[in-house]
C-alpha cells in the first residue's frame, strides 16, 4: 500500500466523534483497571495459598487423629464420599458399548457362591475366620493374589479373547485363573467384599476401590484401600515388582508412591466415578513380571 497515498478520513468511524485525548483518558482508565484487576488477581493467589496451607494443615491433623485412633475411619466417612464427583465412570470395558463401570463387579448367584468358597479358604488359609481388622483381609487377598502358588497366569485380552479390552467377570476369573491386570483386580475386589460379608466387616468395604489409571510404565487396573490413617493405598494386581510387596504395597500411601500418576476411573459394586480421562480408550495393561 502507497501509505502517501492513503486517505486517513477513511479510519474516522474509529474514532467515534471522540478527540484524541478522550480516547487517551479511556486508554489511561481502561489500564487503571487492568492494574486494579492484576493486583486483585495476586491477592486472590495469596489468599488461595493460604487456604490450600490451612486445608493440608487441617488433613495432616486428621490423619493424625486416625493414626492415634482418637478418630476411627468408619465416622469420616461422608468425608471421604464427597471429596468425588458424582459424575459416574461411563467405560466401553467389555467391548458391548459403553456404561456404568460397577457393571464390571457384578456377580451371578451361581458365581457368587464359588466365591464365597474362595475368600473363605483364604480366610482359613491366614487364620482370619474370627478378625475384627479389615485390613488383614485386603492384605491376605492381596498375599493370596501375588502368590506364585495361587496359580494365576497372565494373557493378554488380545491373546485370550480376540479383543483390545474386555474385563474378566470375578466367576470367570476364578474359574480360569488367567487374565490380566483388571482381571485379577476385579477378582480381588469380589473377594474382598464376600470375606467382609463372611465376617461382618461389610461396613468397611465402602474404603475398597477398583481403579485403572496411568503408571510409570502404562495403563493399570487395581484397587486402593483407605487405611485407618486416612491414607490412600495401593493394592496391587499384577504388577509385583521384585521387592516390592515388603516396600510399597501397604505400606506408602499412594500419594508418595511416584508409581501411579493418574486415575481415569473408580469403582465400588453400589457405585463409579469417573477420574482424569476417564474416557480414554483402551489403556495398555501392564505385563506380569
Amino acid at each position: 500500500m502507497n501509505w502517501t497515498l492513503f486517505n486517513w478520513k477513511n479510519l474516522s468511524f474509529l474514532f467515534d466523534s471522540r478527540t484524541i485525548s478522550e480516547i487517551y483518558e479511556e486508554i489511561d482508565e481502561l489500564e487503571n483497571a487492568l492494574e486494579l484487576a492484576r493486583d486483585e488477581v495476586i491477592e486472590l493467589d495469596l489468599e488461595l495459598v493460604e487456604i490450600e496451607t490451612e486445608v493440608d494443615a487441617l488433613k495432616k491433623e486428621v490423619r493424625y487423629l486416625l493414626d492415634l485412633g482418637v478418630i476411627d475411619v468408619l465416622a469420616v466417612k461422608a468425608w471421604y464420599e464427597n471429596k468425588y464427583g458424582s459424575r459416574s465412570w461411563f467405560y466401553n470395558f467389555d467391548g458391548n458399548g459403553s456404561r456404568d463401570s460397577k457393571e464390571s463387579l457384578k456377580v451371578s448367584p451361581t458365581g457368587a457362591g464359588a466365591l464365597k468358597v474362595k475368600a473363605n479358604e483364604i480366610l482359613s488359609t491366614y487364620n482370619l475366620e474370627a478378625t475384627t481388622d479389615p485390613n488383614a483381609i485386603v492384605e491376605a487377598v492381596m498375599k493370596w493374589a501375588l502368590d506364585k502358588n495361587t496359580g494365576f497366569k497372565y494373557v493378554t485380552d488380545v491373546n485370550q479373547f480376540g479383543k483390545i479390552e474386555f474385563w474378566q467377570k470375578a466367576e470367570e476369573t476364578l474359574k480360569t485363573m488367567k487374565g490380566d491386570c483388571d482381571d485379577l483386580a476385579i477378582l480381588m475386589h469380589i473377594l474382598v467384599y464376600y470375606a467382609f460379608e463372611k465376617v461382618g466387616l461389610a461396613m468397611h468395604y465402602w474404603r475398597l476401590k477398583l481403579c485403572a489409571g496411568g503408571t510409570l510404565l502404562e495403563g493399570h487396573a487395581f484397587n486402593i484401600w483407605l487405611g485407618d490413617t486416612g491414607e490412600w493405598y495401593a493394592v496391587e494386581s499384577t504388577l509385583d515388582l521384585l521387592g516390592s510387596y515388603t516396600k510399597t504395597w501397604l505400606k506408602t500411601p499412594i500419594r508418595n508412591n511416584n508409581l501411579y500418576t493418574s486415575f481415569w476411573g473408580f469403582v465400588r459394586k453400589d457405585r463409579s466415578w469417573a477420574g482424569a480421562n476417564s474416557s480414554i480408550i483402551p489403556y495398555q495393561e501392564v505385563k506380569l513380571k
